[in-house]
């Protein structure tokens, strides 16, 4: 699947024009609009881009469908616990930390479907965590900005009634209950709690093997954060982040068998022939070794320019993009989880 370029005029929407003259007919075409984005991240996602990005132009491709699938399990409660492994800059920060919580915000009960209020709809909470202070207040600040964006409160304004007695840049409540909730993996807040907790980014990606910081915010994970559902028999905690090292907190977290994660590996350049399952669709998309994860962003030539920088400026270094797994990847759908694959 080859990306698309979407401009303003291109990109097949099903947002509405709210300007339209006849007020009924925005308000059915809003209506519509609620309800089938409410049902899909992949679609949610794309609509919502220009409210996060709004000087980047969206390019449609298949890992953040396979992200959003994933995703979208987690909700469903068919996933607990997920780790996602890939590289920097290919949106997995907007997706997991922004649209994701945002969406399930979005996601309020209807009659005659299965609704679980604690991992969806606007009652949920949410406990965020990054290595850095900055990049904890960027997402909690972009979450909030999409929250309180005239396309976002159009659509669904109960959950963007935030509590005026808790708004703050990184912790926010709406009028449903629900919290939003980021901190750093070692900083203060930690002792709260929530449904489902993010770790993006728990590693600074510039760290060594030994470094005193990853084993600090290994160490984080098991004593904090792992025992901070408010619901311990539902509560979903995703991890997303770059290989540091084989000492990082997806070798822990893999190396613990009694956690379960489901392991989604994507590579910006594919090291094997791997076929990967969709999770929700039962969407078999094959890569070859050497295919470039979106070559019209990424191609060879900066594949190669980054390996040589890197190579060169950390000689001592030289972690592969994919440290040794002490199990072996699960690529996208494993099979002793097939029941997934629907």
């Amino acid at each position: 699947m080859d990306p698309i370029i979407a401009t303003a005029s291109s990109l097949p929407r099903t947002t509405p024009n709210i300007q339209r003259a006849n007020p009924r007919e925005a308000r059915a075409e809003l209506t519509r609009d609620r309800v089938v984005l409410s049902n899909s991240l992949r679609l949610y996602i794309r609509e919502a881009w220009h409210v996060v990005e709004p000087s980047t132009v969206y390019l449609e491709k298949w890992h953040i469908d396979l992200i959003a699938e994933y995703l979208e399990a987690v909700t469903a409660g068919q996933i607990k616990r997920l780790l996602i492994n890939m590289p920097p800059r290919y949106a997995k920060s907007t997706c997991v930390s922004i649209m994701w919580p945002t969406w399930v915000w979005a996601r309020e009960g209807f009659p005659g479907k299965p609704h679980n209020p604690v991992l969806e709809g606007p009652g949920t909470r949410w406990l965020f965590a990054s290595y850095a202070d900055e990049l904890r207040t960027k997402h909690s600040l972009d979450r909030r900005k999409l929250l309180q964006s005239d396309w976002y409160r159009a659509r669904w304004p109960k959950p963007s009634e935030l509590t005026s007695d808790q708004n703050v840049k990184t912790h926010f409540t709406n009028s449903s209950g629900g919290v939003m909730l980021a901190t750093t993996m070692l900083g203060q807040g930690t002792g709260l709690g929530g449904n489902v907790i993010v770790l993006d980014d728990p590693h600074n990606a510039k760290e060594q093997s030994g470094s005193k910081d990853v084993e600090a915010q290994v160490r984080a994970y098991g004593d904090t954060f792992a025992s901070r559902h408010d619901d311990k028999k539902q509560g979903a905690t995703v991890i997303v982040m770059q290989r540091v090292n084989d000492n990082d907190l997806s070798a822990h977290v893999l190396a613990l068998k009694e956690e379960h994660y489901v392991h989604l590996k994507i590579e910006a350049e594919a090291t094997s022939h791997t076929t990967i399952t969709f999770p929700r669709t039962g969407h078999i998309l094959v890569r070859e070794p050497q295919e470039l994860l979106w070559p019209t962003r990424e191609g060879p030539l900066e594949i190669a320019r980054q390996k040589a920088v890197m190579s060169s400026s950390e000689p001592r270094r030289r972690v592969p993009p994919f440290p040794r797994d002490r199990e072996p990847s699960t690529r996208a759908c494993p099979s002793r989880r097939s029941r997934l694959c629907r």
